[in-house]
């Protein structure tokens, strides 16, 4: 799942999701599209893997965003 300017989203559990992103408070916001998908944006300022998996080394490359919003990097099914 593609989003809009040029990063990549990656598909991650939802237990991934509430420990390793919500729980480290890098998550704006959520989107659910089509009743099923979640997608996940995350601030701005907050600093991801440079795989884009989630792991406990979650923070320790910037997004470099420089419109300051969120950026949908994430998504999970439910």
């Amino acid at each position: 799942m593609g989003s809009s300017g040029g990063a990549r989203s990656h598909e991650i559990s939802f237990q991934d999701f509430k420990a390793k992103l919500l729980a480290k408070g890098v998550v704006a916001r959520l989107e659910v599209a089509n009743h099923s998908t979640v997608k996940v944006f995350v601030k701005a300022d907050a600093a991801l893997a440079a795989t884009g998996e989630p792991e406990d080394g979650v923070v320790s490359q910037s997004l470099g965003n420089a419109g300051g919003g969120s950026q949908m990097r994430y998504f999970f099914q439910v």
